[in-house]
């Protein structure tokens, strides 16, 4: 894939595309991304999910909404060879098949990260979330539900005990 459609044709979400609308897009990954993204796209335009797994990685509730959707079409099982550009398109091609789009979406990889830590926060990472000197927010101790409400949710409660903490005189 030539890296000049990158912001062009080929993107890492969607915020680009928001207002795009009568086009074919395809979603390569099989997460809540992936399905997210599509879900969100699917109002104006046609969407195929490319997923190299025989099932979605997705939670089932985004499973089921993009299910319903006449607009979304999924296909499991499909393995990328190569990502072109053939005069406006974009032409996904696998072992079996070639797929043509207006723009496509890779929405694979996305891990909940810790930040860069020092060894001896590494090392003593239990005993300072014990200790109420450490806190681990939003993806990196909510594994699968990884929603930014929740994130939110873990942010605002952290607040309030570090200034409870702070009132009661133990910080």
């Amino acid at each position: 894939m030539s890296r000049n459609l990158i912001g062009k044709q080929v993107f890492y979400d969607i915020i680009n595309l928001r207002k795009t609308s009568n086009k074919t897009i395809g979603i390569i990954g099989g997460g809540d991304a992936a399905f997210d993204y599509a879900l969100t796209l699917s109002k104006k335009n046609k969407i195929m999910i490319f997923n190299k797994n025989n099932k979605p990685k997705c939670i089932p509730v985004l499973w089921e909404r993009c299910l319903k959707k006449p607009s979304i079409k999924y296909h499991p099982n499909i393995i990328v060879d190569k990502i072109r550009k053939i005069e406006e398109n974009i032409i996904i091609t696998t072992p079996d098949r070639e797929f043509n789009v207006d723009y496509l979406i890779i929405a694979i990889g996305r891990k909940p990260c810790l930040p860069p830590l020092s060894h001896s926060i590494k090392e003593n990472m239990d005993r300072l979330t014990k200790e109420k000197r450490l806190y681990l927010i939003g993806d990196v101790i909510n594994k699968r539900n990884r929603q930014t409400a929740i994130s939110i949710g873990d942010g605002m409660r952290t607040a309030m005990d570090i200034i409870h903490l702070i009132e009661e005189g133990r910080i």
